[in-house]
């Protein structure tokens, strides 16, 4: 996870090395090719709900905890252990390395070592990396980042006993930057970051200036509904020229819009990036839409068939869109996140 460019951050992932072997992309990895795949009572029972949609909820309901979490397969580690073994493992052995690393050395007293991505969240898996953001001024960071890709949104990194190691520099004004621009993956990385290191407070001092709360949130899901008008008229458009590929890329855009807007609403973390289905329909507001969302996915199928604008094919399309958008701004306006 590392700033893309001056005054934005992202968190792209970068392409890495196996640890079993030297396959560029871990699904190319002969190794883990190999690897019996386990089957998760959640598995078999989206395979047999398959054939009636109430039933279907039903069962994706029942292979979830009492957090809303998926839980894990038969004999695995569970997903409590999986995240405490990684966060010792960031504190034992990653802060001693980064803090001793020639690169850090000299500034150790000046940069704060921050914990993000599916570790800090709890959504991580067995395979999940560890991802730290050194946070200074910008002064140390000019220092530190010589040499460096961390602005062109690459990290930095290491295989430290069988993990992966991914670390990168960030200003707190980059930080501050990202808040102001209410970035989602900005505001999910760092208000839910856990502090390995911190000389002084300083990073500690710097959060509780960060916006945060009910105004935050409030901003958050304005901008989203407004986004959400704007994209929903971008897709009546692309339903009006007709292309496929363009339709499906608006369609799951906005798609994205109501996950994250669901999220706002019941005031959940969720990852933008890689977990956000997952991640955005654990609260209240989320369960009782999810089947709704899943429902408007199967439209998708229809697109290889889709020849000529047609009335039926806009309705197809945009009806189910207009009464979730319909149902997600009377809510934000009942839980009083909305003025009017």
């Amino acid at each position: 996870m590392t700033p893309s460019s001056a005054g934005s951050i992202c968190c792209p992932r970068v392409n890495r090395t196996c640890a079993n072997c030297t396959a560029e992309s871990p699904r190319s990895c002969v190794a883990r090719a190999r690897r019996p795949r386990a089957t998760t009572t959640r598995s078999l029972r989206v395979l047999d709900a398959g054939r009636d949609a109430q039933g279907r909820h039903r069962h994706l309901a029942s292979a979830r905890d009492s957090a809303g979490e998926p839980r894990s397969a038969k004999g695995a580690e569970p997903v409590g252990d999986i995240r405490n073994r990684l966060l010792r493992f960031a504190e034992t052995v990653c802060v001693p390395h980064l803090l001793e690393h020639p690169r850090l050395k000299p500034y150790a007293d000046e940069v704060s070592l921050v914990l993000v991505g599916s570790v800090a969240t709890g959504l991580c898996s067995p395979g999940s990396d560890v991802d730290i953001a050194i946070v200074c001024g910008a002064d140390a960071y000019a220092a530190i980042a010589e040499g460096t890709k961390w602005r062109e949104g690459r990290p930095s990194e290491e295989i430290l006993d069988g993990t992966q190691l991914h670390y990168y520099g960030v200003t707190y004004d980059d930080i501050r930057g990202a808040f102001g621009e209410l970035d989602d993956m900005a505001i999910g990385m760092y208000a839910s970051g856990r502090v390995l290191h911190d000389p002084g407070g300083r990073y500690a001092r710097f959060v509780e200036t960060l916006p945060a709360g009910l105004g935050l949130r409030r901003r958050r899901v304005a901008r989203k509904l407004d986004h959400l008008a704007r994209r929903s008229r971008g897709l009546a458009s692309a339903l009006e020229y007709g292309d496929p590929l363009v339709i499906g890329r608006v369609y799951l855009e906005v798609i994205g819009i109501c996950l994250a807007l669901t999220a706002l609403l019941d005031d959940v973390p969720f990852d933008p990036r890689k977990r956000l289905f997952r991640s955005a329909l654990r609260g209240p507001v989320g369960k009782r839409l999810e089947p709704r969302i899943r429902r408007m996915f199967g439209v998708l199928g229809s697109l290889g068939e889709f020849d000529a604008p047609s009335n039926s094919a806009c309705v197809e399309y945009l009806g189910p869109l207009k009464e979730l958008t319909d149902t997600l701004s009377k809510e934000a306006a009942r839980l009083e996140l909305v003025d009017g």
